[in-house]
């Protein structure tokens, strides 16, 4: 309802739009998503995309669906991380070359850093069942 849009608007930790459509993709999640914790958390919540990633039952039941299932939800991962750490490194590297008196541009720039790493910190526990 219009009622609960507005609710999870509202909420710094709600998971974004881009993280609760049903077939999210990960390009979107990462430029249009909320805070990656919150988004994380809805897309390895059961029927999300990262379920099989951060089950932690999965290993001991393998079946064919539940090994699709883990790939694909590898592949969103891997995908999510590498434009995370893609955005890091150039936000780091923008910052380096930005003058000191250049405050709100190196302030826009540690926000997109930091966002960029809270993606990684919010993936890496699925990443513990890759390894």
């Amino acid at each position: 309802s219009a009622d609960d849009d507005t609710a999870d608007a509202e909420t710094p930790f709600a998971a974004s739009r881009a993280a609760k459509r049903s077939r999210p993709d990960p390009n979107d999640v990462l430029q249009d998503g909320g805070e990656p914790a919150a988004d994380v958390e809805a897309l390895s919540a059961p029927g999300g995309i990262l379920n099989a990633l951060f089950r932690p039952s999965f290993l001991s039941d393998v079946v064919d669906d539940d090994d699709a299932c883990f790939r694909e939800a590898v592949a969103f991962a891997s995908t999510l991380a590498t434009g995370a750490a893609a955005e890091l490194a150039s936000a780091r590297a923008a910052l380096r070359d930005t003058p000191e008196a250049r405050v709100e541009k190196r302030d826009a720039l540690r926000a997109v850093a930091d966002r960029a790493a809270d993606w990684l910190h919010a993936l890496q526990p699925g990443f513990g069942a890759v390894a």
